[in-house]
């Protein structure tokens, strides 16, 4: 199961496999080009706080998945990105760092629910 609501915080199945598709859009409005040499990042983790330093991952995050090259634009999730996970409540965000070296956070401090299954996993 997966829910996205219109303030974009998420909600899915604990183990389930997704993929997400994300479109961005340039100040003209014209859809944004994801050649070249840049990555979309998304990440996860249980508590929002400020990270330490902006180019060392926080020491809590759950998942990191880097979206570059064919996966750009798409955010696919395994089962093994969630299935050691306990369900409940996390915040996500996504950044675009460019060649130039531009980074925006397109998505912050977003809501991702974690959802429990009913058949377990071994």
């Amino acid at each position: 199961m997966l829910y996205i609501d219109e303030q974009m915080n998420i909600s899915m199945t604990r183990g389930d496999t997704v993929q997400i598709s994300i479109s961005l859009t340039d100040s003209n409005g014209d859809a944004y080009d994801f050649s070249g040499d840049q990555e979309m990042v998304f990440s996860m983790r249980k508590e929002y706080a400020e990270p330490p330093v902006m180019d060392e991952p926080a020491p809590d995050l759950e998942i990191q998945i880097p979206l570059t090259g064919v996966r750009a634009g798409i955010l696919m999730m395994g089962t093994g990105d969630t299935v050691g996970l306990e369900s409940g409540d996390y915040y996500y965000d996504i950044h675009l760092v460019t060649a130039a070296g531009y980074v925006d956070t397109f998505i912050n401090n977003r809501k991702f629910s974690l959802l429990p299954e009913v058949h377990g996993w071994a």
